[in-house]
């Protein structure tokens, strides 16, 4: 027998469109019909795209030393960053290690290291070929 629910129900199965009788629903036998409020391209799309409210990201404004650039990267908390052990050999701190080129032409590397808390928290910075700026630098008309 194939049961059958709607595309909302992927990531919810308490959710109101649910057709199927037990929970949660082996995916063999599941036949999927359309969803009334999102489809299945658009649920997978979310899946894959990042948003500025996004709180696994970190993201790092820069300025070029040699041509004045404004630069940004995201540093994703979750895939970025590696684990620094202390001397008795457990996990400490966090590292992350970017390597930022911009796009004007004058190719210098930017060098950024940033060091993170057990809690994914930026606590230490250092950057080589540029200077850290803030968010409204970035965004503003300022040179």
């Amino acid at each position: 027998m194939t049961r059958i629910i709607s595309l909302d129900v992927l990531t919810n199965h308490q959710h109101k469109d649910f057709l199927c009788e037990e929970s949660p629903c082996d995916s063999s036998e599941v036949q999927l019909t359309k969803g009334k409020t999102m489809s299945f391209l658009e649920k997978l799309s979310q899946l894959f795209s990042s948003s500025s409210n996004d709180e696994a990201a970190h993201w790092v404004y820069l300025r070029c030393s040699k041509c004045g650039e404004k630069l940004r990267t995201r540093v994703n908390l979750y895939n970025d960053l590696s684990i620094e052990y202390d001397e008795g050999g457990k996990a400490a701190n966090y590292i992350c290690r970017k390597t930022v080129v911009g796009s004007q032409g004058c190719f210098q590397r930017l060098e950024v290291v940033l060091k993170f808390d057990s809690k994914r928290k930026l606590f230490e910075r250092d950057i080589s070929g540029g200077s850290f700026i803030e968010q409204e630098e970035y965004f503003g008309d300022e040179p």
